[in-house]
């Protein structure tokens, strides 16, 4: 077994944890969605956490730095594009200044506190990969770029380290810089080049983060193979490594892992059970830390109601606590476990405890649900029924003239309409913005050409199987423009006859 960053755990060396990001739903607006999962992991008992953090001044920093965790995971500044042409004199300067001010910040103002600060970014291997195809390669000039932003990322941090001791010697914080790959079993079994052979070799990188999908269902030994492939490729073609400023023990965690409720139809007993099996895993194999994606759901499956026809994004859960704002078994197996945790003195004591561990069944799930959050959502439902009737009855006299109440020409029976824009939606990263969503390509890059007719940027472009998502800047200068191209974009399905009519 690689040895761990620690052998003996305390109340604060807890390893699993969760994390908070952009999410399909939340249950208090007066707070960023990152801010209230934050709270939640606080409920849950965690002492870690992970968001996304894309200035020092982000308004998400302070109230989560308020809270209790003494560990904290940031997506810093995690944007590709600056690097993927190559990596001018001028933005290396802007990384190296914005990432040294915050390691610093970070640093200072918690040099009486022992807290450990993680900074690094989301998938590195979908960055060389902007496609997301996996059948891919990147290219040289990306490969090159990334490793001038990592090297000049660990340089700031290792500079803002060295100096925040020279102004305080007693400083009890540590801030390390992480690197993160999420495809790594091509390049292990099919040599392809990725960010752990291509990128991960020329970096001295303190620690890497695993997002690790592609390893999390194999056996023991596949994974643990793949953690000690990892951990011998850091810095592996530097000649002259520092290694006594870089911490001891396996500098591979676990970035990202989860299985969604939605893979076992919803029940909260079986998605508990598989989770649990991928944290044992992760365990044995001597990582420092496991984060599991994330408190509340992010993504959505495009389906059709049955009810009544419309298009509608169906939960894939991954979740802690889902869209009923029900806490799920896994959360409080964390819970029961960091509780477990202050009387353990091994990782081993772990492993046989979640091994042993029972979750209550069905019938004896606790929900979060408040008397006035139900009440609520009783109102919610009633209005959403209300609506729907009142959409139902225009459909059915749209019905009798071929048109829908979308102006889709019903060809195929279906009045439901392709294109849909959302006003207050978050990126992955946690950024605001507005968010085109369809399921037919020729739209998907009708959206973009109108866009860019508009001279407006995407921020996001994202497709899962056949859903594109297209995410820019929630501005509202740009709200009746968006809007605008959603419903051009639709209407274009009317045939000329039709569109006379209206």
């Amino acid at each position: 077994m690689l040895r761990p960053t620690t052998d003996s755990l305390t109340a604060s060396q807890q390893i699993i944890g969760t994390q908070g990001f952009g999410c399909a739903y939340q249950f208090d607006k007066k707070i960023p969605m990152q801010v209230e999962q934050a709270n939640r992991a606080v409920e849950m008992g965690s002492r870690l956490f992970k968001t996304g953090i894309d200035n020092i001044n982000s308004p998400i920093l302070k109230p989560i730095l308020n809270m209790p965790f003494d560990t904290y995971f940031f997506w810093w500044r995690s944007q590709g594009k600056t690097w993927q042409n190559g990596l001018s004199e001028k933005d290396k300067q802007a990384e190296y200044d914005a990432t040294y001010a915050f390691a610093k910040k970070l640093l200072l103002e918690n040099a009486n506190q022992e807290r450990t600060f993680f900074l690094g970014h989301w998938e590195g291997d979908w960055y060389l990969l902007p496609d997301r195809n996996p059948d891919n390669n990147p290219t040289q000039k990306s490969i090159d770029g990334m490793i001038d932003w990592l090297n000049i990322r660990q340089k700031a941090v290792d500079d803002a380290r060295a100096d925040a001791m020279k102004e305080n010697p007693s400083i009890k914080s540590k801030v390390y810089h992480y690197t993160e790959v999420n495809r790594v079993r091509d390049a292990m079994i099919n040599n392809k080049p990725r960010l752990v052979n291509k990128v991960l070799p020329h970096v001295d990188v303190d620690y890497v983060s695993y997002s690790s999908y592609d390893v999390q269902r194999l056996p023991q030994e596949d994974v643990t193979k793949t953690i000690q492939y990892i951990e011998g490729k850091i810095g592996a073609e530097i000649i002259s490594k520092d290694k006594k400023n870089k911490p001891s023990g396996l500098r591979v965690f676990i970035g990202e892992c989860a299985i969604p409720a939605i893979e076992y139809n919803y029940d909260p007993i079986k998605h508990e059970k598989a989770n649990r099996k991928i944290f044992i895993k992760f365990l044995n194999s001597g990582v420092p830390y496991i984060i599991y994606w994330q408190m509340y759901n992010n993504e959505l499956k495009n389906q059709r109601r049955e009810v009544d026809n419309w298009l509608t994004d169906k939960e894939v859960g991954y979740w802690l606590i889902n869209a009923e704002n029900e806490i799920q078994p896994l959360f409080t197996t964390l819970q029961k476990l960091y509780v477990q945790q202050m009387q353990f003195k091994t990782r081993e004591e772990t492993v046989k405890w979640l091994e042993n561990y029972q979750p209550k069944q069905k019938s004896e799930l606790q929900s979060a649900k408040t008397s006035s959050e139900i009440e609520a959502l009783k109102i919610e439902n009633e209005l959403l029924k209300n609506e729907n009737n009142k959409l139902r009855t225009e459909n059915e006299i749209l019905k009798k003239n071929q048109v829908s109440s979308t102006g889709f020409f019903r060809e195929t029976g279906s009045s439901t309409p392709d294109v849909r824009f959302f006003d207050n939606r978050t990126t992955k990263n946690g950024v605001q913005c507005f968010e085109f969503s369809c399921s037919k390509k020729e739209n998907y890059d009708l959206i973009k050409t109108k866009l860019e007719e508009q001279n407006i940027s995407v921020i996001e472009d994202i497709t899962y199987g056949n859903l594109y998502r297209v995410k820019i800047t929630r501005d509202a200068d740009k709200l009746m423009i968006a809007k605008k191209i959603a419903d051009d974009v639709n209407q274009e399905k009317i045939t000329p006859e039709i569109k006379n009519n209206f």
